[in-house]
């Protein structure tokens, strides 16, 4: 296992204008432990596990959140992921932005950004951000 190359340039780029989430399915215990081997430890302002995603993403988005400065519409939310329901389907109803990392080609989703590649939700990501800080 290993994290894509540039990802954690690419997490504190963000962090300069968004706090960012990691939203996770795994217990909490033993996560850390996989962040650091990922070489992502401290790469995340809030770190949610146990979410229970799909059903548990409105609650953990919610969670999220609660945890800024400033109150947060859903078209101020990025969400990315592999999986359309669990990672994309609830910040899409709020409007949010999504970027679906669709390796194999499922068409699954209506996501904001269909992408097969890292590299590309990247250039995705930071589009938004820059787009959000204007």
């Amino acid at each position: 296992m290993h994290a894509p190359e540039g990802v954690h340039q690419l997490l504190q780029e963000l962090r300069e204008s968004a706090v960012v989430v990691l939203i996770s399915n795994s217990p909490a215990e033993g996560f850390e432990p996989w962040l650091q081997v990922l070489g992502l430890e401290g790469a995340f302002d809030t770190v949610i596990n146990g979410a229970g995603k799909p059903f548990g993403m409105p609650a953990a988005v919610e969670q999220a959140c609660a945890g800024t400065a400033h109150p947060v519409a859903g078209r101020d939310i990025l969400s990315v992921g592999d999986i359309w329901l669990n990672d994309l389907a609830y910040v899409d109803e709020l409007g949010g932005t999504t970027v679906l990392i669709d390796r194999f080609g499922t068409g699954l989703g209506a996501p904001t950004h269909r992408v097969s590649t890292f590299e590309a939700a990247a250039s995705a990501m930071r589009a938004w951000a820059q787009s959000s800080a204007e």
